[in-house]
């Protein structure tokens, strides 16, 4: 068995050094050889100690957005306002203003990090006067995310990040400043930058299922007679894009950051997922619901997920509780109906009872 010397005080040069035991001595004592050659006898149990495993580490470049920006303050910050929610949340029930708490709290942070106050933002802080109440439940999933690896969950929210670059908007804007700050930032040619990047999961996948390209494996799926086809045309263009897109970098790290930021790839990879999903379930809801551009007039909601959500869930509550009644009020009916013919039979006996 193999062990490592530990609390060793006439001998703490060798403390850490790996071993095998070579005998069990009276007493519970062992006699352990080391890998050097040298052997030590009368170790105590607590003398010995399980060796860490094996492990390979690579000397290739990561990308790894996540670590870049995983700052101590931004740590901190979240981890307290965190301990301050889920503290003021659970007085609900006897304080009805525990949001409005809440916001002060945020608003006595010195030096708020960016990404923080980008979170809050969109939980409908506008400053200590702010009456509307967070969604307590996801801005909790979200500041314990940030207050564990200073960086919101994989594929959420890029624009969270603790960006030193972005410039902030003054405080002393005028109209006009703000009307050309927002046509600046050009909303309408790229996608928002909280929007859930799915690209390197679709990528990924793509290649894992032994494809080279993603040329490849879009043929796969059109037998050689349909090939011909305007529908195997304008995909086969469109995996050719990426394919040409992807070839652009030159290592794994590059490729992953190219993954996680790029909006054409992002587009074209919802697209053939998407594409790829209604072939196979024929759902065109959900296919449509994939895509990272829907055009006007498509139906897609304008509502943030979580009014959707919230929304579905309230409406098929009340469907469910449509339903209860309804069927409660026909077994109230059915039973009625039964008991009217023992009704009239003992009204018959009475009768003939009289006579």
């Amino acid at each position: 068995m193999t062990v490592v010397t530990k609390g060793l005080v006439e001998l703490s040069e060798l403390n850490g050094t790996a071993g095998t035991i070579s005998a069990a001595l009276a007493g519970g004592l062992f006699q352990v050889t080391l890998q050097s050659g040298d052997v030590l006898d009368f170790l105590e149990a607590s003398n010995l100690g399980r060796p860490e495993p094996a492990c390979i580490r690579s000397g290739l470049a990561s990308y790894v957005p996540l670590a870049a920006v995983a700052s101590s303050s931004l740590k901190s910050q979240a981890g307290t306002l965190l301990q301050k929610l889920e503290s003021l949340k659970a007085q609900a029930s006897v304080d009805p203003i525990w949001h409005a708490r809440f916001w002060v709290e945020v608003s006595l942070v010195q030096d708020l990090s960016p990404a923080l106050r980008a979170l809050f933002e969109g939980h409908g802080y506008i400053g200590p006067k702010t009456v509307t109440p967070p969604r307590a439940d996801a801005l909790t999933g979200e500041l314990r995310s940030l207050s564990l690896v200073g960086a919101p969950a994989h594929g959420t929210a890029a624009a969270l990040w603790d960006d030193d670059s972005a410039e902030p908007v003054p405080a002393d804007i005028t109209a006009e400043g703000i009307e050309n700050a927002l046509n600046f930032k050009q909303w309408h040619s790229r996608l928002a930058g909280d929007f859930s990047r799915a690209a390197p999961d679709i990528y990924r996948k793509i290649r894992s299922n032994g494809a080279s390209s993603v040329r490849s494996y879009v043929t796969d799926f059109f037998p050689i007679d349909q090939r011909s086809g305007p529908l195997f045309q304008s995909k086969f263009e469109q995996a050719s894009q990426i394919d040409f897109r992807v070839a652009e970098c030159g290592s794994q790290s590059q490729l992953m950051e190219m993954l996680s930021t790029d909006d054409v790839l992002e587009v074209s990879l919802r697209s053939l997922a998407a594409w790829i999903h209604l072939r196979r379930t024929g759902d065109s809801e959900a296919a449509n619901h994939m895509l990272a551009v829907r055009g006007p007039g498509s139906g897609a909601d304008i509502a943030p997920t979580w009014l959707v959500t919230e929304s579905g869930v309230q409406s098929t509550q009340e469907f469910n509780r449509h339903q209860h009644r309804k069927g409660a009020g026909k077994a109230l009916s059915k039973n009625g109906d039964s008991e009217k013919p023992g009704a009239k039979q003992a009204a018959k006996a009475k009768t003939k009872e009289t006579e």
